[in-house]
């Protein structure tokens, strides 16, 4: 209807069927008819109820769609005042492509917290918006992502209003100053290094902020270091000096002296020169400047320390020179690799090759003259390896160098294995395709063993059919890389390129091969290799199933495999027909068993009407597959297969199992009322089996009437089944989405949490937590009270009065807003009862945390001091959750320290402290002390309270000097 309707017809039908809509069938109609999509989507949000989790889900399917096909609309349906609880669980990527100032003025005008590091938009917003962002959410790793987005002055002001407390270890990051002009970059430089009373480790940090400096000051301030003993200091002097030279190039001939000073250095202090060199921009090097550079090359490369490793970043360094000066570099790369007779081109920096990723086709092109040389003499000395590894760098810049592909191509009928043949042809396909159009087939011609190679395999399959006919019946191959004791079998990726004469020699071989596998199991892969040859028939391998003589359990077994993929209704007919001859002759065997497991994959290919009456041809005696019957016939939607159903209820002296398979069968039926009615008799029989599977009937598709009753089903449930099926449901309604508004279910669960069975107990109180409301409230303080009688019994069960102990509430980003505000009453009445007891002040303290809001928190911690249960377990437990709880903002830390910092009682200012501390380090940055803070922990530092006091004077702010 979706493909064909009209909107008028499809919106006529739609409330009937959209109900029970999956993922897929939502993408379809937001695919074919979006208006009427946002309309149910809307209609759904009017009326969400408890289903809050599967409209997420259905919404985040279509988003992208809408997104192309309705932005407006769907900014609109965003903006509605129901959904700003649910934003930070929808899937919003796509839209914050396409419209991300609309989406971030949405964001920014309903204070929802989302991550917007995990969309990468800050390229795409204006600075204002930028500006904007970064007073109402928290400096994050992201904050040099939005630098690179402003302009120098824009960069300027936002940092000094922004940044300018931030801090690491004492210093504003490298990485935020690299993007900054060079008056605020040397300023910085300069406060750093005028700080004196430094640890050791801000000493080393802080020679790192030289390279910030200009060229006479950061020399002078390394100098020591150059002239030091310890090598590793010396490279790291050097490495740095280099960075200096990328803010100010006209350095770097002196940069090229000094480190031509250091000629003589160890391995160790080369790499680091090399390093820095690397990072240069390769623009910046002058020819003049180039046999000076050489001179440090051939030193380096003399040096009878040098390192794989410092060969390795010295060629990289000479691959990003290449783009500028080709003639050069060419002749440096082209001495390296005469010389060490390798190829350190091979190495791979983050999966990409240097080649590949700094040069064009014409740098190839200038340099490949000076190079090939060298590679022609690999080829002569039979150095494949190294010949191979300096292709596979070249990647894709294979294809502007033929005179490479050539040689490997020369060098393919030397080798001696088929790996080494594979790497070549593998890169011959891939970047030069027209000589493999030549080579492939003469060296199939000359040696038939090449065919082991993947890359010949699927060329033959792909371009080459007539070569292939040669190897689709043959057993073994003969050739260079062949084994005579191993078996050859050809596994074809597309049957359908194959002819008729080719498919029945295949097909030939394809049941040696099955034959040939006497007492093994057959592999997979033969069966479905034979059932996709579009021109054979299931007769064929009707063969293998029926002559159980000569064919053995595991052949068999493929044979059936294979002919349930078949997209035939003859598959279908052909397996039930030797269902039915493998029962009357031996009963429920396993052979009957996998070819019932086998029925389903052709059953639901057929027409519903021609499956049904399949199933229903004939009567099996073997309960087994009486049961399996009735599974299959429970798939159905069709109204007949759904009478069946409950006609079985009806038979006399029915077996319990396939009654209790019935039932089951029901459950694709559940939008019918006497399915219910079944449902509820099943229930009252008092079978745990029965009592299990309605445990698992899932919620999650139901209409909101269905959910009722599927309440009821429950209730009924727990009062006729035995203590093991009552155990398993309650761990199975704890797992529900829904909320018990008419009271169907809390009242049983209430019963249930004074079992004397503490793990019954424990199961109906999770349970309860989970589908309670407001009305509840009373009965549920009431249970407290009465549990309280037993002291040891009301602390094993009081983890469990924890709201978060539900599975459904595991998570804190999993809960939107209204479902914590439905919540919150049931929180304080949980929190007022355990008040009235000792030594609850823990639990009453974690529920707060996980599920109040900031101001009820400060309420309760405001309560215990007063009750003096303020312990020192509990305060400590406060101040830790303040520190490290990722749910805590910086609003609510403020909130915290209004609330409490000037509270007579101490317990409760050491906890504002803790917040101070807290929001000190909110920030990605290990300390943002502003002087606003520094100002207030100067007053706990004065504070009357040594718990207080002691706290604060062991803290030490770093603050920035004027």
């Amino acid at each position: 209807m979706l493909a064909f309707g009209s909107p008028e017809l499809v919106a006529l039908y739609l409330p009937q069927v959209s109900q029970k809509f999956n993922h897929a069938q939502w993408r379809r109609l937001a695919r074919l008819q979006p208006d009427l999509a946002l309309a149910a989507l809307q209609q759904r949000l009017d009326n969400l109820a408890e289903q809050e989790d599967l409209f997420i889900r259905h919404f985040n399917a279509v988003i992208p769609i809408l997104t192309r096909s309705r932005p407006d609309a769907l900014l609109a349906l965003l903006r509605s005042p129901l959904l700003v609880d649910l934003l930070a669980s929808l899937e919003l990527k796509e839209l914050w492509r396409q419209r991300p100032d609309d989406l971030l003025e949405l964001v920014l005008a309903t204070h929802v917290r989302i991550d917007l590091d995990e969309y990468a938009v800050y390229r795409r917003l204006t600075p204002e918006h930028l500006s904007l962002l970064a007073r109402q959410y928290n400096i994050n790793a992201s904050i040099d992502q939005w630098l690179k987005i402003l302009s120098p002055e824009q960069r300027v002001a936002f940092f000094e209003a922004q940044l300018q407390h931030m801090a690491t270890e004492g210093f504003v990051p490298l990485d935020i100053l690299d993007l900054l002009p060079r008056q605020q970059r040397e300023q910085e430089a300069r406060r750093v290094w005028s700080l004196t009373d430094l640890s050791l480790h801000q000493l080393e940090l802080r020679r790192q902020y030289a390279s910030l400096l200009p060229w006479p000051e950061a020399l002078e301030k390394l100098d020591y270091e150059l002239h030091h003993a310890d090598v590793e200091r010396r490279a790291q002097a050097l490495e740095i000096l280099a960075g200096v030279v990328a803010y100010q190039r006209e350095r770097l001939p002196e940069l090229l002296a000094l480190f031509l000073e250091h000629r003589n250095e160890p391995d160790p202090a080369r790499l680091s020169m090399f390093d820095g060199l690397k990072e240069l921009p390769p623009s910046a090097w002058r020819t003049e400047q180039l046999p000076g550079l050489a001179e440090l090359l051939r030193i380096s490369l003399e040096a009878s320390d040098l390192s794989h490793g410092t060969l390795v970043h010295l060629v990289s360094f000479l691959i990003r020179l290449a783009a500028f000066h080709p003639q050069w570099a060419a002749e440096q790369i082209a001495a390296i690799l005469q010389t060490h007779g390798t190829s350190p081109l091979s190495v791979y920096f983050y999966g990409v090759s240097p080649l590949e990723e700094y040069l064009r086709a014409e740098h190839i092109r200038s340099m490949a003259p000076l190079l090939l040389p060298v590679l022609s003499a690999w080829l002569q000395q039979d150095k494949y390896e190294a010949l191979m590894d300096c292709a596979e760098a070249f990647a894709s810049q294979l294809r502007s160098f033929p005179e490479l592909a050539q040689l490997l191509a020369q060098a393919l009928p030397k080798v001696q294995t088929i790996e080494a043949g594979q790497r070549i042809l593998k890169l011959l396909v891939r970047w030069q395709p027209a000589l493999t159009n030549t080579l492939i087939p003469t060296l199939v011609q000359q040696d038939p063993s090449w065919i082991l190679a993947p890359a010949v395999k699927k060329y033959l399959q792909r371009y080459r059919q007539d070569l292939l006919a040669a190897f689709l019946a043959r057993t073994t191959i003969q050739g260079r890389f062949s084994l005579e004791e191993t078996s050859f079998l050809l596994e074809v990726e597309s049957p359908l390129s194959l002819t008729q004469s080719q498919q029945e020699r295949y097909a030939g071989r394809l049941e040696q091969a099955m034959v040939g596998e006497r007492g093994r199991r057959v592999p997979k892969k033969i069966g479905l290799q034979l059932a996709a040859l579009p021109a054979i028939l299931p007769e064929r391998l009707l063969t293998f199933i029926q002559d159980q003589d000569k064919h053995n359990y595991y052949q068999r077994q493929a044979a059936i495999n294979a002919l349930s993929k078949l997209d035939t209704s003859l598959a279908a007919q052909t397996i039930f027909s030797l269902l039915r001859e493998q029962a009357e002759k031996d009963g429920a065997t396993s052979m009957g068993h996998s070819l019932m497991a086998a029925l389903w994959r052709p059953l639901r290919r057929m027409p519903e009407a021609e499956a049904f009456r399949l199933l229903t041809s004939h009567t099996f005696t073997q309960l087994t597959l009486q049961k399996e019957i009735t599974f299959l016939i429970g798939r159905l939607s069709l109204d007949a297969a759904y009478q069946y159903l409950l006609q079985l209820q009806t038979r006399p002296e029915l077996h319990p199992d396939l009654q209790a398979a019935g039932v089951r069968a029901l459950w694709n039926h559940l939008d019918r009322p006497q399915t219910w009615e079944i449902l509820q008799q099943a229930a009252r029989a008092a079978s745990s089996s029965t009592a299990f599977k309605i445990g698992h009937i899932l919620s999650e598709q139901l209409a909101p009437q269905e959910l009722q009753q599927l309440l009821r089903l429950f209730h009924t449930a727990l009062q006729h089944a035995t203590s093991e099926a009552r155990l398993e449901l309650l761990q199975n309604i704890a797992r529900l989405t829904l909320r018990d508004t008419q009271r169907i279910l809390t009242p049983a669960l209430l019963s249930a949490m004074l079992s004397p069975t503490t793990a019954e107990a424990e199961s109906a109180i999770t349970a309860f937590m989970t589908i309670c409301t407001d009305r509840d409230i009373p009965q549920l303080q009431e249970n407290v009270r009465i549990l309280c009688r037993d002291r040891r019994r009301l602390f094993k069960l009081l983890p469990c009065f924890s709201l978060w102990s539900s599975p459904r509430y595991h998570r804190y980003r999993d809960l939107s807003a209204s479902k914590l505000k439905s919540k919150r009453k049931l929180a304080l009445a949980l929190l007022a009862v355990l008040a009235e007891y000792p030594a609850t002040s823990k639990v009453r303290l974690d529920n707060a945390f996980k599920l109040l809001s900031m101001a009820d928190i400060i309420e309760v911690l405001k309560q215990l001091a007063e009750a003096d249960q303020l312990y020192p377990e509990v305060l400590v437990d406060a101040c830790e959750r303040l520190q490290h709880s990722r749910t805590v903002t910086t609003d609510d830390l403020e909130a915290v320290q209004a609330a409490l910092a000037e509270h007579p009682d101490e317990r409760l200012r050491r906890v504002a402290l803790a917040a101070l501390t807290a929001q000190a380090h909110a920030q990605h940055y290990s300390s943002n002390w502003t002087p606003a803070l520094i100002a207030r922990l100067y007053r706990y530092q004065s504070d009357p309270s040594p718990l207080v006091l002691e706290a604060a004077l062991t803290i030490f702010p770093e603050p920035r000097e004027a």
